[in-house]
């Protein structure tokens, strides 16, 4: 038996045809992985870049609350500026009947120098807002506003609920004459959605706390 007849009936190696296929598969495998690589690295960038921007909205939240914690004299209304901002307002949870919140809070804050100073958390055009309301005499005005949250987010809902603003007495300082016996509790409820761009992707969102005030306010 010579060399050639030895290959010849015990073939080792691949034909064209075989490595063609080989090769295709291969090349198809290839592709597929490295999309499936790009397209998971660019979900995680936009998911890691919408978890930045919640968690901006986490912070505008718990600044509210810090404020609120060291607040006294509440009053909750539909706007900052109503005629009796100034004076003890509660707008409860209630289911029945279905109480409606306040999209506005004013509050004399820790860092009030005057016992008329006034701040307020309020929305506006899709933002949450912050203004101080500076005393001259016994009357206060409102400064120029402060933007809390950011642009990459639109914010359709905030909702302030407020029990336990007024006093036990009762008086002119208290909206209607209006008494409790309880510590001021405020619930806030932000709501919206994150804005799409090339990095993030549009989600909802919704978040919610719940404060009380340290000193005795009632």
């Amino acid at each position: 038996m010579t060399l050639f007849t030895h290959f010849k009936q015990n073939p080792r190696a691949f034909t064209l045809i075989e490595l063609l296929v080989a090769s295709s598969i291969f090349s198809v495998v290839v592709i597929i992985a490295t999309g499936a690589l790009f397209s998971a690295q660019n979900v995680n960038t936009r998911l890691q870049q919408t978890h930045i921007i919640l968690d901006g909205i986490n912070l505008s939240l718990e600044s509210i609350v810090r404020d609120i914690r060291y607040g006294a004299v509440f009053h909750c209304g539909q706007t900052y500026n109503e005629t009796d901002f100034e004076k003890r307002k509660s707008c409860p949870l209630n289911l029945a009947p279905l109480s409606v919140p306040g999209k506005a809070l004013v509050f004399r804050s820790a860092r009030s120098v005057s016992p008329y100073d006034r701040e307020a958390y309020y929305i506006e055009e899709g933002s949450i807002y912050k203004n101080i309301c500076t005393a001259t005499g016994a009357t206060c005005t409102w400064g120029t506003p402060l933007q809390i949250t950011g642009d990459d987010v639109v914010v359709d809902t905030l909702s302030f609920f407020v029990t336990g603003a007024h006093t036990s007495t009762g008086g002119s300082n208290d909206v209607g004459g209006d008494t409790d016996s309880t510590q001021p509790i405020v619930t806030i409820v932000i709501g919206g959605t994150t804005v799409a761009t090339g990095k993030t992707q549009q989600v909802k969102f919704r978040v919610q706390s719940t404060a009380t005030t340290r000193s005795l306010d009632n």
